[in-house]
């Protein structure tokens, strides 16, 4: 139960982003920007060692490596920058959307490995961009993930009937018939909500939270009124990761995360099944 309470803020952080990024995923699957969102999380995650090489060169005292600081909004920009790049090479070749994606993920990827060679002491930004640890993540920074995914929350419920409208567009014609201000703000919810959630919990958790509950449901055609209810279900995959911990404390959180909601949403999809 000491745990339970020094642990209570993580716990609630953790529930929140599973619950916004599963219904933020839901979209990104049936808009076929699966691919896209993997490419963004490899983004942020070279966008992360770069930043923190620059950090390092003018940042003289010690800092928490899962802190909010200069290096969160230079990692966003990189990522602003690689995406807008990606998106006008995508134009020219649209046909060939996924496959440019696969590239720059493995170039991305590659990029990483060099960097760290050239600068060891970046391996433990990249290891914790991939991987994360909720469990390391301090009351302060979990108080501040659950304010900020409130507020992209009730940005997206707002909006939420013309993000839909533009998720049935994009799914039937590859793009919207109308601009709408949605298309916009639907943007700026995932890339906020990827820095917000790989900066402290890391891409593997944001990415496999986004996608695998919305590709079962998807693939098991779970209706949208059950998979709302999927969505608050997974939350019990953050209990589950959490209890397991407290019995063997090296098992990885957001790993047993990812695969309790991997569970939840199989088992969860196959009875719900139309």
């Amino acid at each position: 139960m000491e745990m339970l309470a020094f642990y209570w803020p993580n716990i609630i952080a953790g529930c929140v982003l599973v619950f916004l990024l599963s219904l933020v995923g839901k979209h990104l699957v049936a808009r076929n920007q699966s691919v896209e969102t993997m490419l963004v999380g490899q983004e942020f995650q070279t966008a992360i060692l770069l930043s923190s090489i620059c950090v390092s060169f003018f940042e003289t005292n010690e800092h928490n490596d899962h802190a909010f600081h200069i290096e969160a909004l230079l990692s966003l920009i990189l990522v602003i920058c690689f995406h807008i790049f990606f998106l006008k090479l995508n134009r020219i070749h649209r046909k060939f959307r996924t496959e440019g994606a696969i590239v720059a993920i493995l170039l991305l990827m590659g990029l990483n490995h060099l960097i760290v060679l050239f600068s060891p002491i970046v391996e433990f930004h990249m290891v914790k961009s991939l991987l994360g640890d909720i469990v390391t993540v301090s009351k302060n920074e979990s108080f501040l993930v659950i304010i900020l995914s409130t507020f992209i929350f009730f940005l997206f419920y707002k909006n939420s009937k013309n993000i839909m409208l533009d998720t049935m567009e994009i799914s039937l014609f590859n793009n919207v018939t109308k601009k709408r201000s949605s298309l916009l703000y639907f943007n700026l919810i995932i890339i906020f909500l990827m820095l917000l959630s790989i900066h402290l919990f890391g891409s593997l958790f944001t990415v496999g939270v986004l996608i695998i509950p919305a590709f079962i449901s998807g693939a098991l055609n779970v209706s949208n009124k059950d998979y709302l209810k999927l969505a608050l279900l997974n939350i019990i995959g953050v209990f589950i990761a959490f209890g397991l911990m407290f019995i063997q404390d090296r098992l990885p959180t957001t790993v047993l995360i990812l695969f309790s909601v991997f569970l939840i949403s199989l088992f969860y999809s196959f009875f719900r099944r139309n």
